[in-house]
């Protein structure tokens, strides 16, 4: 009796694991893809509706849809993956259609779809969107069934020509907020705008930091300040480690409500200087006897870094000049790595097949020897 449960219980579970397989294989996907980077206004962009997923299908349709502020529609075409193509022009789209005499589980470019930048459209975000509807039975099955799809849409930003912006701040942020940055163009007064994360300031202003929101409370008294280390063991370390190039050892400092502190988050930092900094600027951070480089750039006299709580360094490498080879060179030659015989080869595959087949006949015996047992039990019981 129990044997009789276990192997129905056995039956119902591979049962519904074979259901959930095939529930999920019945879901179709489509997407959109082609280069939206870099267009502009009278710019026209071709782009290719892909099938990826394919359960099977009779019948097909797809909306590629956009905004007509942005784009006009152009022109569709439609390929060989799946036949009877057709299309039907939509105020803010094109509708796509594809029909059959039976399923089909073609995957591949189904259509391409040309549309044009407008002379007058509005910058900034936008979309081609793509959609499938399963309340409309958009896609079907030859037994009239309709079939749920995925699909994703294309983003991209229309970006404006023009160079004389206007930058302002359009929310303040805290430390508890993101602000808003606003930019504005000067010459179409086109205007966009991005995240501003709060910064911490010294009181001197050659350092500050933009920090992570939640980093700190708006009740937090949050100070930041540049700790030189000239003359210092640590700074004396630090050249021993990286040479007489070194020029300016430091170490970034926080208090919050009066006592050090170590953010957690990300967190970069600002460091501006009296003076341009030499081109050749590396970046170090001293860890232990040696040395890691945060990220880091720099512009004119400001370098960019992320924030690190160890003792950091800046080094001005030399140029070098670079090497170049003599007219009698010599040439160095390496032995080939020796090859395996392809007799040995085939001699170590059949041992393998050899050892395989003897460990499945022990196994089936052991197994068989297993079961008899177990009915021999059950027939004296």
């Amino acid at each position: 009796m129990k044997k009789t449960a276990l192997f129905l219980a056995t039956l119902l579970i591979f049962g519904a694991l074979l259901c959930v397989g095939a529930s999920g294989a019945t879901k179709g996907k489509m997407s959109l893809s082609g280069s939206m980077t870099s267009i502009k206004h009278g710019d026209t962009v071709t782009l290719s509706v892909e099938l990826n997923q394919n359960p099977g299908v009779e019948r097909l349709r797809c909306t590629v849809g956009f905004d007509p502020l942005v784009l006009e529609f152009v022109s569709a075409s439609g390929t060989q993956t799946i036949p009877n193509f057709s299309f039907e022009q939509q105020e803010a789209g094109v509708l796509l259609r594809w029909g059959g005499y039976k399923d089909t589980t073609a995957t591949g470019v189904v259509a391409h779809v040309t549309l044009r930048v407008k002379d007058d459209a509005v910058f900034g975000d936008s979309a081609v969107t793509l959609n499938v509807s399963e309340k409309l039975y958009d896609a079907q099955n030859s037994q009239g069934k309709a079939i749920p799809f995925e699909t994703s849409d294309l983003r991209f930003i229309l970006l404006c020509p023009h160079k004389e912006t206007v930058v302002s701040i359009e929310q303040e942020a805290t430390f508890e907020t993101e602000g808003v940055l606003k930019k504005t163009c000067t010459a179409c007064e086109n205007a966009t705008t991005s995240p501003l994360p709060p910064s911490v300031n010294s009181s001197d202003g050659r350092v500050g930091a933009d920090v992570s929101v939640g980093e700190f409370s708006n009740d937090d008294a949050v100070e930041i300040y540049l700790e030189d280390l000239y003359g210092t063991e640590e700074e004396k370390a630090a050249r021993q480690i990286l040479g007489e190039n070194l020029y300016f050892t430091f170490r970034i400092r926080f208090t919050k409500n009066g006592e050090n502190y170590v953010p957690v988050r990300d967190c970069t930092v600002r460091l501006t200087s009296d003076f341009p900094l030499p081109e050749e600027t590396v970046l170090y951070a001293v860890v232990g006897d040696g040395t890691a480089q945060p990220k880091f750039d720099f512009e004119g006299n400001t370098l960019y870094f992320d924030y690190d709580e160890a003792v950091l360094a800046m080094v001005a490498r030399p140029y070098e000049e670079p090497v170049i080879p003599s007219t009698t060179t010599t040439t160095t030659t390496t032995a080939p790595l020796p090859t395996e015989d392809p007799f040995e080869l085939e001699r170590k595959k059949d041992l393998y097949l050899i050892f395989a087949g003897g460990a499945a006949v022990v196994l089936c015996g052991v197994g068989a020897i297993m079961i008899l047992s177990r009915r021999q039990r059950y027939s004296i019981n």
